[in-house]
């Protein structure tokens, strides 16, 4: 992608706004702004793409993406990639359940200045939560799950909450079983997921786990902490619970899929950028007008910190799987849940994980190939350039010669 294509409107129009250090963000949050705002720019440097016919000899460059997992711009092949793997896992025949566990707004902040250590105490809480009714409603079986962790609202405000799928069965001694009801009580849920994270709240804090700094600093005394988890506590604590309409799973995985793999906001829902700030459009919750789009704008310096409190960690993982689902033994047991329910499966999620740009575009069926704008052939990337070289060439040994194997 030349500069002169790059569409205005991006986060990482805004990140080049304010280069550099920028205070108050952390050493990873700079490194990954710096990073954005590098993208698709001569700095990461180009990759050549070169026309699939042999008898034309064109050639075009493009600047190289950063991949970092919270820009935007390179957000489309994980995420086909994720979809394409979780819609290769999904059972046949079989309700899924989208079920959502937030915590109240006051956790939230908390968990934005001690993210690794509440981020862990949140996945632990909702899986135990899931797994305490395995014996009662699955008669001792195990089910399985996938969790993502959200941490953005519309606005770019801090919102804590975890998205569980959850497919309607459970295995019992190698033996799939189907639910004929509704997955688990929604307001069970609720009160046993509560109970668990302001318990491990506390537990973390008596460990010294917790630490906070700004206007969160009053929490550091035991009372003033112990106060504000027990008004968090005292609210209405929610859990969002449906089934998959009409059957089709793949819904879910596609709503989820724009999700998991870039941070608070997409590309369309900026309309402008300017000296001013930048113009993006939000979904209200007014009671009035609750579930429209409206529009606002925020300085660039403002917008760019609401962004980075979103900045997940280095190498933590947001996309977590348990249960059947979890664990080097989940394609022996979906081979089995398969083929009681008369199935084929096939173990894809390497190969697609491995796959090139224009395999998954195939496989998608979302978008063209690059086309050569003299023969109308297929552009092939530097990656399939080498892979379909490495396919013809024989080896070759340490002198460099060709080495002809017997």
């Amino acid at each position: 992608m030349k500069a002169s294509e790059r569409p205005v409107a991006k986060v990482i129009d805004i990140c080049s706004r304010i280069p550099g250090l920028r205070e108050g963000f952390t050493s990873h949050q700079n490194k990954v702004l710096n990073r954005i705002a590098a993208c698709r720019t001569e700095s990461l440097g180009v990759h050549v793409y070169k026309c699939s016919n042999d008898s034309c000899d064109h050639t075009e460059t493009r600047y190289a993406s950063c991949k970092n997992r919270a820009c935007s711009v390179c957000s489309w092949l994980p995420r086909e990639k994720w979809k394409l793997q979780r819609e290769n896992d999904l059972i046949p025949d079989t309700p899924y359940y989208h079920n959502v566990f937030t915590i109240p707004h006051e956790f939230s902040e908390m968990a934005s200045q001690n993210q690794v250590v509440m981020q862990t105490l949140l996945f632990k809480c909702v899986s135990e939560t899931l797994k305490a009714f395995e014996p009662t409603h699955c008669k001792g079986g195990q089910i399985g799950f996938c969790l993502v962790l959200h941490t953005w609202s519309t606005m770019l405000r801090l919102h804590y909450h975890i998205h569980a799928v959850i497919p309607g069965g459970y295995l019992l001694d190698g033996v799939w079983h189907e639910m004929n009801k509704y997955l688990f009580p929604a307001k069970g849920l609720a009160s046993m997921f509560q109970n668990k994270f302001c318990s491990g709240l506390r537990k973390l804090y008596r460990k010294g786990r917790l630490h906070f700094h700004g206007h969160l600093s009053k929490l550091n005394d035991s009372k003033v902490f112990s106060g504000a988890v027990d008004a968090g506590y005292r609210k209405k604590w929610y859990v969002h619970t449906e089934v998959t309409k009409s059957g089709n799973p793949e819904r879910l995985i596609g709503y989820l899929s724009n999700y998991v793999y870039k941070t608070a906001i997409s590309h369309s829902r900026i309309d402008e950028v300017s000296e001013t700030g930048v113009t993006f459009k939000y979904r209200s919750h007014n009671e009035d007008d609750r579930g429209q789009w409206r529009s606002t704008t925020l300085p660039c310096a403002s917008f760019l910190e609401m962004f980075a409190n979103h900045i997940q960690p280095h190498r933590y993982m947001r996309i977590r799987y348990y249960g059947y689902l979890g664990g080097g033994v989940k394609s022996e047991r979906l081979k089995t849940i398969f083929e009681q329910k008369e199935h084929k499966y096939e173990a894809r999620n390497n190969a697609i994980h491995r796959s090139s740009c224009e395999d998954i575009q195939k496989m998608s069926g979302q978008m063209e190939c690059m086309r050569c704008p003299k023969c109308g052939s297929p552009m092939l990337s530097p990656w399939e350039q080498y892979r379909r070289r490495s396919v013809h060439d024989p080896p070759r040994n340490d002198a460099g010669d060709y080495k002809v194997c017997a």
